[in-house]
């Protein structure tokens, strides 16, 4: 039965794959009218079921709604907002100067439709990182399979509603299924991949594009480091980390990873870490605005880190019970943490939060850069040129000063990792660009200069070409 039910994902990815086809064709001549229809419908079907996509978020990871509001529904609104705003100057020719000797020359860069693209997206923030890379791939003209996340069902099943009541599927598409799915999926020959998952799903995800030559946009994750300087307000630090730390119960890309703080500075830090988690639960961890881990797979996973990381001398100032193994994981903050850990070595997803004692800035830049490029790095503190140095001797996708995972809301700002943390760009015109093809066209004048140089080698055409070598070398 099971090889039926294979087969019968095959035919239907296959079906729709080539339906596609002749869809790109259509799209490509698509105006900045048609587009922005497609995306106001997009914003009307979330508006109305966005009671539904609480309830699945609820269901699927114990979200809140003002949670799911914040993080999932809010931000995808911004996007589509400022999307259906800007199209029209997005998709315009952009003319670029002129060169010498071609002054008489036009010349432009048209953004076309990569054509058919693949998004997959993931189980944490399910609904909004399926929706943000739709938003740019329709906005870009392109044709899109959508595929979930098999671990956020209920979600999953919500934007396949929402994508079907706003598109035919011969233009958008999404085909629920685990990692077999996807694997049939990435065998196909899409134009582009856009794929948001770890770093080691990242890799495969490459190695199935470069059969094909499709380009990819990776958004991957990585240990995300906070930096902070002696020269920090240690409380409103504390408040912010601890607020972007545990949302989702710290699943999240770019939640802070580990904290690189002064000695001297550790405990009043940790303390004020958890006055923020009280005030932010009223003492009530178990209540509702707090979410949970999304299986008994990464819930046992991140038992194991904390287990591993006591066994190598850390201690734990938790605060709950972290072993019920009913998907509720209070925060846990780890200290005297081995640098060996595994919790140091991988992407910890999850509410632990391991603080790593430093002597200095140069120590804590050193621990930074010893790890791969991180997505997101966080440097809290009042001396200028403190911050300026850090930034300067250290690499990341992106990075805040004095707050934490609030650039991921400015759709103005590109948002990426770097190598190990993931290629390529989104948000806003960033998104638009990379699910477009920068298409450079030339167009010559009726007055060609170039003619000047083209054979026979006359003692006239010599003089131009000597002139030109002199011009350039300069």
């Amino acid at each position: 039965m099971q090889d039926v039910n294979s087969q019968i994902v095959v035919d239907v990815i296959g079906t729709i794959f080539d339906s596609q086809f002749q869809t790109v064709h259509t799209l490509r001549q698509s105006t900045y009218r048609q587009r922005r229809e497609k995306l106001r419908a997009l914003r009307e079907a979330i508006l109305a079921r966005q009671d539904n996509i609480e309830a699945a978020l609820y269901a699927d990871l114990h979200k809140s709604g003002e949670e799911a509001r914040i993080t999932e529904i809010i931000p995808t609104l911004i996007e589509l907002k400022f999307a259906y705003r800007n199209l029209r100057r997005w998709m315009k020719l952009k003319r670029v100067k002129r060169a010498f000797p071609l002054l008489l020359a036009k010349s432009y860069i048209k953004y076309e439709p990569k054509g058919r693209v693949l998004i997959i997206s993931p189980w944490n923030y399910p609904f909004h990182l399926s929706m943000v890379p739709l938003i740019a791939a329709v906005a870009a003209g392109n044709t899109v399979i959508l595929k979930p996340s098999e671990f956020s069902t209920q979600t999953s099943r919500i934007v396949r509603e929402i994508v079907s009541s706003t598109f035919d599927e011969r233009e958008v598409a999404v085909i629920e299924g685990g990692v077999e799915t996807a694997q049939n999926l990435l065998q196909k020959p899409f134009d582009h991949i856009f794929f948001t998952g770890s770093p080691e799903k990242g890799r495969l995800v490459m190695a199935y594009a470069a059969e094909n030559l499709s380009s990819v946009t990776l958004e991957l994750g990585g240990k995300s480091p906070v930096i902070i300087d002696e020269s920090a307000d240690i409380r409103d630090a504390a408040e912010k980390i601890a607020w972007a730390k545990f949302l989702n119960a710290g699943q999240t890309c770019i939640a802070p990873d580990y904290v690189l703080v002064p000695g001297y500075l550790q405990t009043d830090f940790s303390d004020a870490l958890k006055d923020a988690f009280r005030k932010f639960f009223a003492g009530d961890l178990t209540a509702s605005s707090y979410a949970r881990i999304v299986s008994h797979k990464h819930y046992e996973r991140l038992n194991a880190l904390i287990g591993d990381a006591i066994d190598r001398g850390a201690h734990v100032k938790g605060l709950g019970d972290y072993g019920n193994d009913d998907l509720f994981l209070p925060p846990v903050i780890l200290t005297d943490v081995d640098l060996k850990s595994d919790v140091m070595s991988e992407e910890i997803f999850g509410p632990l939060l391991p603080l790593i004692s430093v002597n200095d800035t140069d120590e804590a830049i050193a621990v930074v850069n010893s790890l791969p490029k991180p997505l997101a790095m966080y440097i809290f503190g009042k001396d200028k040129r403190q911050i300026e140095r850090v930034l300067e001797r250290t690499s990341a996708g992106g990075t805040c000063i004095n707050d934490c995972v609030v650039h991921l809301s400015n759709p103005h700002l590109p948002f990426g990792g770097v190598n190990n943390s993931g290629t390529g760009r989104y948000h806003g015109f960033h998104g638009f660009e990379e699910l477009s093809h920068k298409r450079a066209v030339f167009k010559q004048s009726r007055l060609n200069v170039l003619k000047l140089i083209y054979p026979p080698y006359s003692k006239s055409k010599r003089f131009v070409i000597e002139f030109l070598l002199r011009y350039f070398s300069r």
